[in-house]
């Protein structure tokens, strides 16, 4: 019989992607922002540590696989379709609303956007028509908890694995047949596209994880070799600047995304508590907002004089990360303050 992870009386490792999720959230957020510092092209470095800043993509693959495997007990604990709605709306929308408001207001009020521009940013809608690159995440998010419920219900019906694959396939071959058909139209949605499939395994993981089911060490070890594998060959073969690549890039994440969400559980369980992972589980408490509002903060660094004089991985993260990750925890603060002398 195969050995089999277990933590106390709970079997498996996909149970103890529950018990971490907060901590992964927190460590997807560092991925996301690490990421996202490639954006600025640092003259002057090495092209080797931007290749590095790349990976950090793969971030968003496990905030999906995440969300994929909460939102089966947000849908367990809600009972129906739409008490599961009204719970994801006050999720995502309120901070959405706040922070985007704050950034397109200002570009509103700047003349770099019109009235309909603004009311399209604010309604998620503008990445479905091939703008709005800023928020989306959002649009793709509230896209897959709209289609939730009929997941959940194919999940839990008869042979509901399998006909979750088969689902992935169409998607799989529908998307092979609009990128080789419609190129331009596939590449205006390739992130979303192509992470659709890590949100559906996050599906089946959360059913498992319900039902404490186990997973073998080896499938670590699988996900690990397969990564690298993938992106070897990317690195060999590959054109960096073709469509293929960008498409193949971002699928790579897969593994990557498994990898990260099965090994971090192995290594919390024999690390003692401790300052960073207290830290990291904060980070994760707040991950959609500080997410959302590092995208401000890079637009105002790029409008900054020091954007041009001083563009380097120190300026990023003291007028981006910071800023972003302080002023999130304080409104948080302020928010839970209110709220306790409220009860009180």
């Amino acid at each position: 019989m195969r050995e089999r992870v277990t933590y106390g009386d709970k079997s498996g490792n996909a149970r103890l992607i529950g018990e971490s999720r907060q901590e992964l959230f927190g460590i997807a957020t560092v991925l996301v922002l690490i990421v996202h510092a490639d954006t600025y092209n640092w003259a002057g470095y090495p092209g080797f540590l931007l290749k590095i800043c790349t990976l950090g993509s793969i971030g968003v693959d496990v905030f999906l696989l995440l969300s994929g495997i909460g939102l089966y007990y947000s849908m367990k604990k809600c009972g129906n379709v739409i008490t599961f709605y009204k719970h994801r709306i006050r999720r995502i929308i309120p901070s959405f609303l706040l922070i985007a408001g704050v950034l397109y207001g200002f570009m509103f009020l700047n003349q770099q956007l019109s009235f309909g521009q603004f009311l399209l940013h604010m309604s998620t809608l503008y990445w479905w028509m091939g703008e709005g690159a800023l928020e989306w995440y959002v649009s793709f998010i509230m896209l897959c908890y709209l289609i939730y419920p009929l997941l959940y219900r194919v999940l839990n019906g008869r042979h509901g694995v399998k006909k979750i694959i088969l689902i992935a396939g169409i998607i799989l071959i529908s998307e092979i047949y609009l990128f080789a058909n419609f190129p331009a139209v596939f590449m205006r949605y390739d992130g979303g596209l192509t992470r659709i499939f890590i949100f559906l395994i996050g599906t089946v993981l959360g059913k498992r994880e319900y039902e404490g089911k186990g997973y073998q060490l080896w499938n670590v070890f699988i996900y690990g070799v397969l990564f690298v594998l993938v992106r070897g060959a990317l690195i060999v073969y590959a054109d960096p600047q073709s469509d293929l690549y960008t498409v193949l890039h971002h699928l790579s994440y897969i593994p990557g995304a498994l990898f990260i969400a099965e090994i971090f559980p192995l290594i919390r369980s024999v690390i003692p508590e401790n300052p960073v992972r207290h830290a990291i589980e904060v980070l994760g408490s707040v991950s959609l907002e500080v997410y959302l509002v590092h995208d401000i903060y890079i637009e105002i660094f790029k409008a900054l004089p020091i954007y041009q004089r001083h563009n380097s991985p120190m300026a990023y993260l003291l007028f981006v990360v910071l800023p972003s990750v302080l002023v999130v925890l304080l409104g948080r603060y302020v928010y839970l303050s209110y709220n306790k002398k409220k009860v009180t």
